[in-house]
């Protein structure tokens, strides 16, 4: 028993018009899988932008809902490189963290300004030591975590 609801299977599958209907008739949108994964996590995760915009305006989906992993929407669709849903997202409010962003998409943290300072001592410099913090003690995710959230979403994916 995965706990998926149909609305979770109408968005992991980008079916509008039956995630329109389940909303109609007072779906719980906000209903996650027994990985935490909600309806809106899992049509990100897929690229389905109309079905995140469904859950949102129709349904009011909790855009910053996170799972098991602390992932939300937008890391979903981030990480799967659905440009259009990250849109959706965003333009509905969706919280992002910018330097994890950064960090996890694997920008180079070591990489030095033309006088010779990284961004971590830029941040440092302007007084935002939280900011510096994150950026020296970031550790890329290695096989095992990766692993670890494909399993995670490997019961809550449906194959087309």
């Amino acid at each position: 028993e995965s706990g998926e609801t149909a609305l979770f299977q109408a968005a992991a599958a980008g079916n509008a018009d039956v995630a329109k209907i389940l909303l109609k008739y007072d779906a719980s949108v906000n209903l996650s899988n027994n990985n935490s994964v909600s309806p809106l996590m899992i049509a990100a995760y897929h690229g389905h932008s109309y079905v995140c915009r469904i859950l949102l305006d129709r349904g009011r989906a909790n855009i910053n809902q996170k799972d098991m992993t602390e992932k939300t929407a937008i890391a979903y669709a981030a990480h799967n490189g659905h440009g259009l849903a990250v849109e959706t997202l965003l333009t509905r409010g969706a919280n992002i963290d910018i330097v994890d962003m950064l960090l996890l998409a694997n920008a180079n943290k070591d990489l030095k300004t033309t006088n010779g300072k990284t961004a971590a001592q830029l941040a440092r410099d302007g007084g935002y030591l939280h900011v510096s913090d994150m950026i020296e003690n970031f550790i890329m995710p290695d096989d095992s975590y990766s692993a670890h959230d494909s399993r995670i979403l490997s019961d809550s994916i449906i194959e087309k």
